[in-house]
């Protein structure tokens, strides 16, 4: 818990020096996804980003920002990654009462947010939604909504056996559902981007909702 806290005070810090105003999100990225425009004028060159991206589009997602924007290279807070994971899920109806001191019930995403405590995703009652997602960060959250499985220690240099995320790390390796900056580096305390986050999401729903059965 002491490595998690260390990373979202990096964040915040990151934040403050790096990351513009998140206001746009609230109008545009969170409206309802009812118009599917696949082809950003701002579509990343990678591939991988824009089967990633297009994914994330036509499944509901996301539907962009501003005037035909994806914002790729944009950091991604806490509460973006949240609600992109909760729609990826199905956006369902949390059962429990909202538990957070900074997270106004009615805000676009207090649902998603209370949602994400409910499944044991975050916890504690101070979510800081504003704050910049790690690449820890995000690999713990979706270890946590797959169950927090066990796997196999990663084969990175930079995230040591006892850090609080080396179990989501290695699960997240072994499933191709992250890959390190290097063969042997992770960057556990890089921000993550727009094209990152959908990117994360994306192999998670291939490797791993792929092996959920479906409801008869």
């Amino acid at each position: 818990m002491k490595k998690l806290i260390s990373l979202l005070l990096t964040g915040l810090m990151c934040a403050n020096l790096t990351a513009p105003a998140l206001a746009a999100e609230d109008t545009a990225d969170t409206a309802a996804p009812g118009q599917t425009a696949i082809t950003f004028t701002d579509m990343p060159s990678s591939p991988e980003f824009v089967e990633s991206i297009t994914w994330a589009v036509e499944n509901g997602i996301t539907t962009g920002m501003y005037d035909g924007q994806f914002w790729p290279d944009y950091t991604c807070n806490i509460s973006q990654i949240l609600t992109f994971i909760w729609r990826m899920s199905g956006s369902p109806e949390p059962a429990g009462e909202n538990p957070f001191r900074d997270v106004p019930n009615g805000k676009w995403y207090a649902a998603a947010a209370v949602w994400a405590h409910d499944k044991g995703i975050v916890s504690g009652d101070t979510l800081h939604p504003d704050a910049p997602c790690t690449r820890a960060m995000t690999v713990t959250y979706l270890w946590r909504l797959a169950g927090s499985p066990s796997a196999s220690a990663s084969a990175f240099r930079d995230v040591k056996s006892t850090d609080d995320y080396a179990a989501a790390v290695a699960w997240g390796a072994e499933n191709g559902i992250i890959k390190g900056i290097t063969p042997t580096i992770f960057g556990p305390y890089n921000t993550c981007t727009r094209a990152h986050i959908v990117t994360f999401l994306y192999r998670y729903s291939a490797s791993i909702l792929a092996e959920v059965p479906a409801e008869t």
